[in-house]
């Protein structure tokens, strides 16, 4: 990846200057760091190089639903498979090294595997998503422990969507869910853990109150940066895409306190009709639909942010535009902040496929994965692809793993 520039010291200055002014306005607020359109440095294209792929027609190795990757300290990749609930583990050349974790309820076992972290003593965890727990493995595939998050004396069920390793604990999102009366009330949250299970701070969180009685719902009311929308800096602050239509990060102290607002300025993108089909396809193939009937009403525009990432002393957040609206040979443009928040340049990032479909994975400074096939896979695996047999997992193009050099 492209080392970090050194701002200009006119630069530097202008932004404390704006930032002690924001905090004298409104003392109690944290100072809003708003950016121009366009970047101070413009778009640097970043030529992926092709290292090695596995999967396909022609392969012997078999991928489900490849869902997130992470680098081993020697090299390997870890990858987690949501379809066939299982850990591959990888050589920094491709080989398969061996397969960790399996379905089930046992020690090392999950199922509805979510995300994957590794943890800060080397270990690998899985995020199981209902009942919500991390499931630890050592590197070679051997138990490590179950954190199960939340307070079993209020008769509740935790949902997890991700995690990350912090020195003493973990930084979760997921939601605290309780039976009502009438339905379900889920208190959202991204919290910061012990490896206890029990919960230290809350950086940011929502309630939302699903009524089984109601006849529709909808999508902008429903948002929450759970999935690829939050990230940890690697002195514990959290960096969060709070609000669905608006180009806006909060950065939260590691104490749990807001500490800047990071945007700038942006048109939303409108959804196109296939995204709208899919969408309505997906929500009609899940549970609620099934059970209840109830509808649910799609917003009409993309959510600004689409994923963001702590790397180094940058901010990396790839808007909804960065996603779509690309040139050909273009998968996906981020754009990249400094550490003092101001809008430095965007990166184009160059190779074969399609951003949208496939799931780009920027894996260490040296190094990006492609899952192509993602959305396909997806689409299938979640009745989306509008097939009538539950069991038809024959996806159009088999799912690939590609590794990419990204000096």
């Amino acid at each position: 990846m492209p080392t970090t520039r050194t701002l200009p010291a006119a630069q530097t200055i202008c932004a404390i200057l704006l930032c002690c002014s924001l905090a004298a306005v409104a003392a109690d607020a944290p100072p809003r760091i708003t950016n121009p359109t366009q970047p101070a440095n413009g778009v640097e294209t970043l030529v992926l190089e092709e290292q090695w792929r596995r999967g396909g027609e022609d392969d012997e190795l078999f991928f489900g639903l490849v869902v997130q990757a992470c680098p081993g300290s020697g090299g390997e990749i870890f990858l987690l498979d949501a379809q066939l609930n299982e850990v591959m583990v990888l050589s920094a050349d491709g080989e398969l090294l061996r397969t960790i974790g399996r379905e089930g309820e046992g020690p090392g076992e999950f199922r509805r595997a979510g995300d994957l972290m590794l943890t800060t003593d080397g270990n690998v965890g899985v995020v199981q998503r209902m009942p919500g727990a991390i499931v630890l493995l050592t590197p070679d595939g051997l138990p490590a422990g179950t954190v199960l998050p939340g307070d079993p004396t209020t008769g509740g069920r935790d949902y997890l969507s991700g995690a990350q390793a912090v020195a003493g604990g973990l930084v979760l999102s997921g939601a605290h869910m309780t039976r009502t009366e009438t339905g379900r009330l889920r208190r959202n949250f991204i919290s910061l853990y012990g490896l206890d299970g029990i919960e230290r701070r809350e950086y940011f969180g929502l309630d939302d109150d699903f009524d089984f009685s109601a006849q529709s719902f909808r999508e902008v009311d429903q948002y929450f940066p759970g999935e690829g929308r939050w990230d940890v800096a690697p002195d514990g602050r959290v960096f969060v895409a709070a609000s669905r239509q608006d180009y806006l990060v909060t950065v939260f102290s590691p104490d749990g306190g807001p500490v800047a607002l990071i945007g700038r300025d942006y048109e939303s993108r409108p959804r196109d009709r296939e995204t709208l089909d899919r969408l309505e396809a997906a929500w009609k193939a899940g549970r609620r639909y099934a059970r209840f009937g109830v509808e649910q009403e799609f917003a009409a525009l993309e959510a600004d942010i689409v994923r963001l990432e702590v790397r180094g002393d940058e901010l990396w957040v790839l808007p909804s535009r960065g996603l779509h609206d690309q040139p050909p040979g273009v998968l996906q443009t981020w754009d990249v902040f400094t550490s003092e928040g101001l809008f430095d340049r965007q990166v184009a990032l160059r190779a074969p496929g399609d951003g949208t479909r496939d799931r780009v994975i920027l894996l260490d400074d040296d190094r990006a994965l492609v899952v192509s096939g993602f959305q396909d896979a997806r689409d299938a695996f979640t009745g989306a692809g509008g097939k009538d047999d539950e069991d038809d997992l024959d996806y159009a193009t088999p799912v690939e793993v590609i590794t990419y050099a990204t000096r």
